[in-house]
């Protein structure tokens, strides 16, 4: 298990909420918490012992009728901090998020009354899902030439050409450049 594969889950399976603590109506300060969510009770075991810490729990929610469903919950400032500064290195989709609440949110012992719930939370809802990071930043990726047909494509480590046809393509003279 490495950071990457952390990072992938999150963007995946996992959320940042940030929740208000508030005394006699007034809010004093805010919590941040890193979630992980899954079904699978080892996967979440293991992403625990690699980070060193955090808890698991039982989610009141079911995946189906069979599955239950368990969150890996990190809510120490100092280990959400760390954690959120080395996701932020690999994540892609909730990229924008964590960098918001790293330039924003104090983890010191200071109360957070100054942070906009508001604007984190418009980070992410529907009305602006054109402006997901994830588009933002997939336009950076360098584009190749397909070996194929000569198309543009982004090339990734599963995606060697730009459409099923030229993967096949591909593939099929892979295999007899072997057989030869």
């Amino acid at each position: 298990m490495d950071w990457s594969y952390v990072s992938g889950f999150f963007d995946g399976e996992g959320n940042i909420s940030v929740s208000k603590i508030s005394r006699k109506g007034k809010v004093i300060s805010y919590q941040v918490l890193i979630r992980f969510y899954n079904s699978d009770l080892n996967i979440l075991n293991n992403i625990k012992g690699f980070l060193g810490y955090g808890k698991i729990y039982k989610n009141n929610k079911k995946t189906d009728d069979r599955n239950d469903l368990y969150e890996l919950t990190i809510s120490s400032k100092p280990q959400v901090q760390k954690v959120l500064i080395i996701l932020s290195t690999y994540s892609i989709s909730k990229k924008e998020k964590i960098d918001y609440i790293l330039k924003n949110f104090d983890f010191g012992y200071n109360n957070n009354s100054l942070f906009n719930l508001d604007e984190f939370h418009s980070l992410t809802s529907r009305k602006n899902v054109n402006k997901f990071y994830v588009k933002k930043e997939f336009r950076s990726f360098q584009q190749v030439p397909c070996p194929i047909c000569g198309n543009l494509f982004i090339r990734s480590t599963r995606r060697m050409a730009c459409s099923e046809n030229c993967r096949n393509l591909l593939s099929t003279q892979s295999k007899t450049r072997l057989t030869e």
